[in-house]
């Protein structure tokens, strides 16, 4: 799919599997609700990628590692829930930067 723009499957019990990587190249995609599932894995650095994304929920998974500082690339995002996974790390200063561009 090259298209999607709202992807929810949030809730679904999906377990044991790494988030797609196709999902990180969906650069139309607005809102994407992958919350209280089971999926694994790190973020990749594909995350910036996401050039249109406003919503992204990846609460209550089990992602880890660190979060990527290419999230600050995606300067459309206006909902970020990282919730209640096992990432590791300081936040990315990137994300900082997304605030004061905001708030400016």
């Amino acid at each position: 799919m090259t298209s999607l723009q709202k992807l929810y499957i949030g809730s679904n019990s999906l377990n044991s599997s790494s988030i797609p990587s196709s999902l990180w190249s969906l650069k139309d995609i607005l809102e994407v609700n992958l919350s209280s599932n089971a999926f694994i894995g790190n973020l990749p650095l594909e995350i910036g990628n996401l050039k249109a994304i406003v919503i992204l929920d990846l609460s209550r998974n089990h992602i880890s590692g660190n979060i990527p500082a290419t999230i600050g690339s995606v300067i459309t995002l206006q909902n970020l829930s990282l919730a209640h996974n096992k990432l590791m790390g300081s936040i990315p200063a990137s994300l900082d930067q997304m605030i004061t561009r905001r708030d400016s």
